[in-house]
This record gives structure tokens, C-alpha cells and sequence, in this order.
């Protein structure tokens, strides 16, 4: 069944990197690496990603986010309210833990407007 055209260009809103929730801001340095010309093509742009996925937090945080979708579909709050509290926990200083959770904070917002 196709989905609702609206229903697509939600979702395109909700990925694009102008979402006003300040997540662009906060993108693992990225855009420090391209101003320092540590990342200038493709393949650099591809080896920074793999080390990412490899080793950067990223990875916790999929781990997390399966366990947060299932706990959410499941209409189990105690364990999405538990995983949400020890990913939070895991932030690395006390300001990526406000930003992450103003960026949830805007997102919020946002999804209210939407729907």
C-alpha cells in the first residue's frame, strides 16, 4: 500500500539536516575536519565514516535505539523511561548531555506542529 504523499514529506522534513532542532550544529566534527582539510573527497569523507561507525558512539547508540523502539512499540514506558535515562547517562560531559536533550526537547515541539 502506498503511503500518503503527506505522510512523505513528513518524513523528508524530519530528515532533512535543516530541522530546526540544532542537531546540524553538533555533527561529531565534521565540519571541523573539512575546514582543516582532514576530509577533502570522497574517500577521506568514507574512512572518517567507517571509524565513526567503528568506534564512535554511534554504535552504542544503535544498540540502545533497538532496545528504545522495542520498549516504545511495546508500550513499556518503564523500559523506554530506563534506556533513555542510562544512554543519557553515557553522554560524554554534562553540556552533550543538555544539548542532546534540548535537541529531544525540540523535536518534541516539532512533532506536535506536524501531527
Amino acid at each position: 500500500m502506498p503511503y500518503p504523499i503527506a505522510s512523505l514529506l513528513h518524513l523528508l522534513q524530519l530528515v532533512s539536516p535543516a530541522l530546526p532542532v540544532g542537531a546540524y550544529s553538533y555533527s561529531e566534527g565534521l565540519e571541523t575536519l573539512v575546514q582543516a582539510n582532514k576530509i577533502t573527497n570522497l574517500s577521506t569523507l568514507e574512512d572518517w565514516l567507517a571509524q565513526e561507525l567503528r568506534y564512535g558512539a554511534i554504535r552504542l547508540e544503535a544498540a540502545v535505539l533497538l532496545r528504545i523502539y522495542d520498549a516504545a512499540h511495546s508500550n513499556q514506558l518503564d523500559r523506554l523511561s530506563y534506556w533513555n535515562q542510562w544512554l543519557s547517562a553515557f553522554r560524554e560531559t554534562e553540556e552533550l548531555r543538555e544539548q542532546s536533550w534540548q535537541m529531544g526537547r525540540s523535536l518534541v515541539r516539532l512533532l506536535g506542529d506536524l501531527v
